[in-house]
């Protein structure tokens, strides 16, 4: 894969704060036993329709819902990419990991649908595929309820490269408000095209994971390197203020046999939940945002209990505070 994505444009930031779409207890679809796995449902935006795969399995939707969305690397033939197969044991091993944490799993095809040049890509239209994903993701995180502060995607090769270079760095807290984005073989970027919010500087993890074997001796040649474009991702995205980012290099791994479960595991596994505890409990339990606004920071320690930020789309802050003495969780308005 040789390429060399190019954005143009610096967007004003739009902090769209999706109230109502954190909820107390998550509403199951009304059919959702008989939507427990859907294959190849169509999605249409901007005159282009695509296919998602759904797997729902062992989820409690009387508890909030995550979602992680997956994201191919570049193929000429279905027959080139796992997203064609809903049976393949990468996407059935990220399902399995995704809803030991009450997270939907959610494979998307890209829109493209010219393979004569490059092959179907997320990265060649970098601004129309990214305006595509964002508008698929608001419409499906609406109707299945989904809580907007645990929202991950996975993305291998092109799939990284349009999350690094797009969904990461443009319109940031559009479409959701917490979780993170797993980046495997590749990840680059150009910079921010919108400022990261410091909310979303705080609230959004990001994740590169690359092989040793994956470009590593490619510096300074023309050739496309996924270590390079990971190398340089993780350093543009630090540098612009996100406080989780991780940089993971794999002894003896090319861009063809990462393991995608074990790999979201670790990630998951790395950060902690946006909302948890007894201050996560009762925000949920008060609807918190319609009540309370939303998170700006996880919870931390303080002596005696610890306390989080929050902020209302009037402006207004207060902290919830949790006392460990007492076992209660006090709102005080700042």
């Amino acid at each position: 894969m040789a390429f060399s994505p190019k954005k143009l444009a610096v967007s004003s930031l739009t902090s769209l704060l999706l109230a109502g779409s954190l909820l107390t207890a998550v509403q199951a679809p009304a059919s959702a036993e008989e939507e427990l796995r859907q294959n190849f449902v169509p999605y249409t935006a901007q005159g282009q329709t695509s296919y998602y795969h759904l797997y729902a399995e062992n989820i409690d939707w009387d508890q909030p819902v995550g979602v992680v969305f997956y994201l191919d690397g570049d193929y000429f033939t279905t027959s080139q990419s796992k997203v064609y197969n809903p049976s393949n044991s990468q996407l059935l091993g990220m399902a399995q990991v995704a809803s030991e944490h009450n997270m939907l799993f959610v494979p998307v095809i890209s829109p493209d649908q010219d393979a004569e040049t490059r092959g179907i890509t997320w990265h060649e239209d970098l601004n129309g595929n990214g305006d595509w994903f964002r508008s698929f993701a608001n419409d499906f995180m609406d109707k299945y309820g989904i809580d907007r502060t645990n929202v991950w995607t996975v993305g291998h090769s092109g799939g990284a490269e349009i999350t690094g270079f797009e969904l990461g760095a443009d319109r940031q807290d559009s479409w959701r408000i917490g979780g993170g984005s797993i980046m495997v073989g590749g990840g680059n970027t150009n910079g921010m095209q919108t400022l990261p919010s410091l909310a979303a500087q705080s609230n959004f993890s990001f994740h590169w994971y690359v092989g040793d074997l994956d470009g590593k001796n490619l510096a300074g040649t023309a050739d496309w390197s996924a270590y390079n474009a990971a190398q340089r991702g993780y350093s543009i995205y630090t540098a612009a203020g996100y406080q989780d980012t991780f940089l993971t290099e794999i002894p003896g791994m090319d861009h063809y046999r990462y393991d995608f479960p074990s790999i979201l595991e670790e990630a998951l596994n790395k950060v902690d939940p946006l909302l948890s505890g007894p201050i996560g409990s009762y925000y949920y339990q008060n609807d918190g945002s319609e009540t309370l606004g939303l998170p700006q920071g996880r919870e931390y320690a303080v002596e005696g209990g610890s306390q989080q930020l929050f902020q209302g789309e009037d402006g207004k802050q207060l902290l919830l505070v949790w006392s460990e003495q007492t076992g209660q969780v006090t709102p005080v308005a700042l």
